[in-house]
Parts: structure tokens; sequence; C-alpha cells
């Protein structure tokens, strides 16, 4: 029976969408605020870039 709050059996975790677009648009956001540094922005963006290689 499906109840609505979680995954049924053999379905796993659901899915969030937090692909590479979305991990960007997170670090962006973060930067914004002022809740990282320019170089912490910087490094981390280069390690994403690279992954979506």
């Amino acid at each position: 029976m499906m109840d609505g709050f979680g995954p049924t059996e053999g379905q796993g975790p659901p899915r969030t969408g937090a692909g590479p677009a979305r991990a960007k648009e997170i670090l962006e956001e973060r930067y914004a605020r002022g809740e990282i540094s320019t170089e912490e922005y910087q490094e981390r963006r280069r390690i994403l870039e690279e992954d979506g290689r």
C-alpha cells in the first residue's frame, strides 16, 4: 500500500534533482549570501567544472 510517506520497498531514496547545474546554483547562492569566501567559491567552482567534463 502506498501511503505517500516515503519510498516504497525497492524504490530507494527519493530523487532531489540536485545535478551539476543545481550544485553550481547552490554554490552561487552561498557566495552571494557571504557564507563562503571568494577563494572557497573559486575552488569549488573549479572542482564542479572539472567533474562536468
